[in-house]
């Protein structure tokens, strides 16, 4: 089966290159990429992800990991538990100089690098096969998140898949923002900061300014040390109030 497996992705690569090769050369492969089929941006994922991520390459299937995150990523979490299950596993890659475990460890932060809800849905997978293993990999894809979305926001896509293992890791990972040193110059106006995106979260999460029931029963606010929780109630009903009113005059 191997053997008939690495055959068909060599073909597919030999398909893959035709294909490119028939695009303008001026235009950069990642864009020519994101206008091929689905199933030819996987043959080409998996081809890929068969030779242990060329370094040439490792830009464009980064920004897959990031446009295309539904194809992609589970792709590569399977290639990663394929990986890890296997008793030879450099017979899974059609470069026997890849490092196996060096692969593992560079694929699942490159899934974590997404900083999307898809990306917290294979860390989960990701944690049930080896929690110590993957322990920092939500706190990576929360920190990712910020630089082009609310992190809070995936963080409420993160506690929807019902894994009690990411779920004490974004709570995790909110102390940590609040608590963290780095800012302690800034001091109420970082708090203020992440209390505004926190609310902004919260309203799409429950359509509006959260009930009081529904604060209680927060998966962040309900895990939040209780003194701390209670310090932000009155602060997070008031953002997500001028979030609310600001939304219905746009």
């Amino acid at each position: 089966m191997l053997i008939k497996s690495s055959v068909f992705i060599v073909a597919s690569a030999a398909v893959l290159v035709g294909i490119a090769a028939a695009q303008p050369e001026s235009e950069p492969l990642a864009w020519r990429i994101m206008k091929w089929s689905d199933a030819d941006q996987s043959s080409w994922i998996n081809s890929t992800l068969a030779q242990g991520i060329p370094t040439d390459l490792g830009g464009v299937l980064g920004g897959l990991a990031v446009n295309k995150s539904g194809l992609t990523l589970p792709l590569i979490e399977k290639k990663i538990e394929d990986v890890l299950r296997s008793r030879s596993p450099l017979e899974l890659f059609t470069d026997k100089s890849v490092d196996p475990q060096k692969f593992v460890s560079v694929t699942a932060h490159l899934v974590a690098s997404a900083g999307n809800g898809e990306a917290l849905r294979q860390i989960s997978k990701l944690l049930a096969m080896d929690e110590r293993r993957f322990d920092d990999l939500v706190r990576i894809a929360l920190i990712s998140a910020e630089s082009n979305r609310n992190p809070f926001s995936v963080a409420y896509l993160g506690f929807k898949i019902s894994d009690p293992a990411m779920d004490k890791r974004i709570v995790a990972w909110a102390e940590s923002e609040f608590a963290d040193k780095r800012f302690a110059d800034k001091g109420k106006a970082r708090t203020s900061h992440l209390q505004r995106l926190w609310a902004e979260a919260m309203i799409d999460n429950y359509g509006g300014v959260p009930s009081e029931s529904q604060w209680r029963s927060d998966p962040l606010a309900s895990h939040l040390q209780s003194s701390e929780a209670e310090s932000f109630h009155d602060d997070m009903i008031r953002f997500a109030s001028e979030a609310v009113e600001k939304r219905t005059k746009q």
